[in-house]
């Protein structure tokens, strides 16, 4: 039995994971929650808020205000980076090799 001190702990130490699972409303510890990767999640978030930007310049929408999210310790998310990878790099990348 999980108790609620891993769930509160691990919502923490993966805010990504919480907020994919809120927004697809996915049960913690569900079989679709065990079968993603915390690659495929950090995708998915990525995305969203990429485009949730295009919107905002191309129809010149206010964008909404959101609180900024610091998850404890790990803020990892609000660094400015640049990719450095090539689309050929991307296509190669082997994601069966990121252990999460």
């Amino acid at each position: 039995m999980i108790d609620r001190s891993f769930v509160l702990e691990w919502n923490v130490d993966y805010p990504i994971d919480k907020w994919w699972r809120d927004k697809y409303n996915i049960p913690f510890g569900s079989a679709q929650h065990r079968s993603m990767s915390h690659l495929d999640m950090l995708f998915v978030y990525i995305e969203y808020f990429l485009y949730k930007g295009f919107e905002k310049k191309l129809f010149d929408t206010p964008e909404e205000e959101t609180p900024d999210y610091v998850p404890g310790k790990k803020n990892f998310l609000k660094q400015k980076i640049k990719s450095q990878m090539s689309d050929k790099q991307f296509e190669d990348l082997d994601l069966d090799k990121f252990i999460f």
